[in-house]
Parts: structure tokens; sequence; C-alpha cells
């Protein structure tokens, strides 16, 4: 959510509701990312840009609705693992391409991650 809204702030805002290259309005279906090109491509333009990396539709509604809402609304938010690794990879490399430099944030939050008790465990704990 704050990579999202940072890369808006900073003028970065990946276009996600309609194709970079053709300007088709994006189906509900899944899509493609390009960093170079600055967001999604459609099923038809995605497979001939080089480095363009497939984007699941349930990813591509988190992103959405990272843009969308304020903080309050997607502070619960749980993500399912193979979501929350796609949206990883993706802001990762989309910040690196922003940047234009390979970033050592998200190597640190991965091992703070690690030092933090499962998901599971946090839900399970008493309330005070």
């Amino acid at each position: 959510f704050f990579e999202v809204r940072l890369l808006e702030l900073a003028g970065f805002q990946p276009q996600l509701f309609e194709c970079r290259s053709c300007g088709a309005e994006t189906r509900p279906e899944g899509q493609y990312f390009s960093a170079e090109e600055g967001g999604v491509l459609c099923p038809n333009c995605g497979p001939r840009k080089r480095g363009a990396r497939p984007l699941s539709l349930g990813a591509l509604k988190v992103l959405r609705h990272f843009q969308r809402s304020a903080f309050e609304a997607v502070e619960g938010l749980r993500l399912g693992p193979a979501v929350q690794r796609e949206l990883e990879t993706l802001m990762e490399g989309y910040l690196t391409f922003v940047l234009e430099r390979r970033l050592h944030t998200p190597e640190f939050i991965q091992r703070v991650r690690a030092l933090l008790p499962a998901p599971q465990q946090l839900e399970a704990a008493p309330e005070a």
C-alpha cells in the first residue's frame, strides 16, 4: 500500500485501468505489467513487450484497491501467499526500474518479516 502511494506522490503511479500500449480498457482477466511502460498491458500487447510480466487478476484488483483507497480501508486486508509474493516481486521490479538501481529495502523488509510471528499466531493472540 505504502509503495503504491509513494509512487503516486513521486509522479510514477502505474496505470492500472487501461493498456499502456494500445489504450484498451482492462477487462476482468489476467493482464501483463511492464515497468518500462509504466503499468498494465492487455493480453494482446503484453506478450509482445520484452520484460512484461504476467499479472494475475487478483494482484491487479489489489493494486487498484490500493490506488483508490485510504489506509483505513486496506489496513486489515489479508492477502493469500501467492498474491502477496506476486505483488512484492512486481513492486520491487517497478521501484528498481523507477530508481534505476537495485533496492536493498525489499531485502531488509524480508529479513524483518522473517523475525515476525506467522499471521495465524498474530490472529490467535488474546485481545487486551
